[in-house]
């Protein structure tokens, strides 16, 4: 007589699943969950890294902004070392023989006397090549504010220049004006003081 065969050995249920399937591995729902939880932590880098270029790009922008004004405001005090005469300085800086308080466009040094936007190498639009006319122009302006009649002048330049990409048409004081406060542009101030020399 033959023995029986033996009989098939049963799975206890508390035998985990990789033991009673006899090898190890990944289910497709744990590889689904594993993609789509790297997946969102590459858009947030992602979306980190373009955050800090665009960062990047608005502090170019600004450093611009800042050493145009900066250099304009140079301009105004260098020619303003010889005023020795009275209110208005016009034969020092003809610029301030408009009215006080009011901004003006900064149109005494050429290329910025045509009026339009300029690069910061003060290169006016018109002059550069086509590549190079949609990166960062700057609209410059001044106003000057009497602070001791015969005395004391403080004058405060602005440098504007577009964001994301906007680029005004040209520099008059209304552009720039609605655009600022449509947040189109952005600016910064240089404020310089000026004063008339003892005779």
């Amino acid at each position: 007589m033959t023995a029986p065969a033996p009989a098939p050995a049963l799975v206890d249920a508390a035998t985990p699943r990789l033991a009673r399937r006899g090898q190890g591995g990944f289910t497709l729902v744990e590889v689904m969950a594993s993609v789509v939880v790297f997946a969102l932590g590459f858009v947030g880098v992602m979306a980190t890294m373009l955050g800090s270029v665009g960062a990047n790009g608005q502090s170019r922008d600004m450093s611009g902004g800042i050493q145009i004004a900066e250099s304009v405001s140079q301009e105004f005090s260098v020619r303003g070392r010889n005023w020795t005469g009275s209110m208005p300085i016009a034969s020092e800086l003809p610029e301030l023989s408009a009215a006080a308080n009011t901004w003006l466009p900064f149109t005494s040094f050429a290329p910025m006397s045509s009026g339009e936007p300029i690069d910061v190498e003060r290169r006016a639009k018109s002059t550069l090549p086509a590549q190079l006319r949609n990166r960062a122009m700057y609209c410059v302006h001044y106003q000057y504010i009497v602070l001791t009649v015969g005395e004391e002048v403080e004058v405060m330049v602005r440098a504007s220049w577009g964001r994301g990409g906007f680029v005004p048409a040209n520099c008059t004081v209304a552009t720039v004006n609605a655009a600022l406060a449509a947040g189109n542009m952005s600016a910064t101030l240089m404020p310089t003081v000026l004063r008339r020399l003892p005779r």
